[in-house]
C-alpha cells in the first residue's frame, strides 16, 4: 500500500473544495492550492492513481511513502503517464521508504494526467513481505 500526496496549484473555474487555500481577485480570477492524498495497492508493471492532475495545473511536489513492503519489483518510479520518473526514480521497496519529488522548475500540465507508479526490474506482486 502506498500513500501518495500531491501539492497542486490550479486556476480551475469551479469553486475549490473545502480546506483548500483560495486567493481570489474581484475580477473572478483565483489561485487554488490543494493537497490530494490516496492509498494505492500495487499489482502489475505499473499502477495509475485516481489522483488526476487537471489541465492548467502546476505541481509543486509529489510525496510518496511505502506503507507495506513492496514485493515482486526491486523498486519503483513515480511520474505522470507520459514520463518515466519525474518525481522519483529507483526508489526502495522497503516499508516506510519516503520520497518528496519536487518539481525542479514551474511545470504546468496542459492536459489532465494521472500519477503513475512503475515497477523497476519486474512486476509488482503487492502484499506484505
Amino acid at each position: 500500500m502506498f500513500e501518495v500526496k500531491a501539492e497542486l496549484a490550479n486556476t480551475a473555474e469551479a469553486a475549490p473544495p473545502r480546506g483548500d487555500l483560495l486567493i481570489s481577485r474581484e475580477n473572478g480570477e483565483y489561485l487554488r492550492t490543494c493537497h490530494l492524498e490516496e492509498d494505492v495497492r500495487l499489482q502489475g508493471a505499473h499502477v495509475d492513481t485516481d489522483i488526476r492532475l487537471g489541465h492548467h495545473t502546476i505541481v509543486i511536489a509529489v510525496t510518496v511513502r511505502v506503507m507495506e513492503q513492496i514485493t515482486g519489483a526491486d523498486g519503483f518510479n513515480i511520474s505522470v503517464e507520459d514520463d518515466q520518473a519525474c518525481y522519483g526514480s529507483n526508489l526502495a521497496s522497503a516499508r516506510d521508504t519516503t520520497n518528496v519529488g519536487l518539481t525542479n522548475h514551474p511545470l504546468t500540465y496542459w492536459h489532465s494526467a494521472s500519477l503513475r507508479i512503475t515497477a523497476v526490474n519486474d512486476n509488482f506482486t503487492g502484499g506484505a513481505a
